[in-house]
């Protein structure tokens, strides 16, 4: 078997030494591969089209937006203020990704107005009331566990419903919780504050009391 192999092999190379045109191909072939890969493909991809939404506007921001742009794999070719700028931009071909930098204090302020317009209609007995941990908000007075985002940060009056000065914002409620609210759930007490994923929790209780008939055949299958 090996003799038939190197007979084999023997007669290839005999026939390639006299085709000169197979042997040079044989030859340069590999030389003008990798002289090509060399110089003219690369895998650094470079000035990548980005959209930036910068809703803190804070240096910290500035200075991470900085080191993007000067580190020459990233242009920024749009700037907007949320997150349907940042889609439209994408969707239109004018950038390809997209840095969200968030400011800290937006998403608490957010989380109490939610909870105190929750709260008018659709908060939870007493006697099934929670009480966080770590308060998103600052108790009057010195308190023992750790300050939540918004502790020192923001005026009391922004977050306080009957407070004076400009009427604020109303709230960004999320569509899961305008669906337990809308079927009859309950909003247990004050957001806490998660330290862990720098979040703000609200619990919800949904006693099958109070779900709707509608609402209990579809989800319950209830006659």
């Amino acid at each position: 078997m090996l003799r038939r192999i190197w007979a084999i092999t023997q007669k290839e190379l005999i026939q390639v030494l006299r085709d000169r045109a197979t042997l040079l191909l044989l030859l340069l072939m590999p030389i003008m591969q990798l002289a090509l890969f060399a110089t003219a493909i690369h895998t650094d991809i470079k000035h990548i089209p980005m959209v930036v939404a910068d809703q803190s506007v804070s240096t910290e921001s500035r200075a991470y937006l900085n080191a993007l742009v000067q580190s020459d794999y990233f242009d920024i070719v749009a700037t907007t203020t949320g997150p349907d700028g940042i889609t439209d931009a994408i969707d239109e071909g004018q950038a390809r990704l997209h840095a969200r930098h968030l400011d800290d204090k937006v998403g608490g302020v957010n989380a109490q107005r939610v909870y105190e317009a929750a709260a008018e209609s659709h908060l939870a007995p007493i006697e099934y009331r929670v009480f966080p941990r770590h308060r998103l908000m600052p108790r009057e007075g010195p308190a023992s566990e750790p300050a939540g985002p918004l502790q020192g940060r923001v005026p009391e009056r922004e977050v306080r419903s009957g407070s004076s000065g400009p009427a604020p914002e109303p709230p960004q409620i999320p569509p899961l919780l305008k669906g337990y609210l809308r079927v009859g759930a309950w909003v247990g007490g004050e957001p806490a504050w998660d330290p862990d994923f720098n979040t703000a929790d609200l619990f919800v209780l949904l006693p099958l009391s109070r779900l709707g008939a509608r609402y209990a055949r579809h989800y319950c299958g209830a006659p």
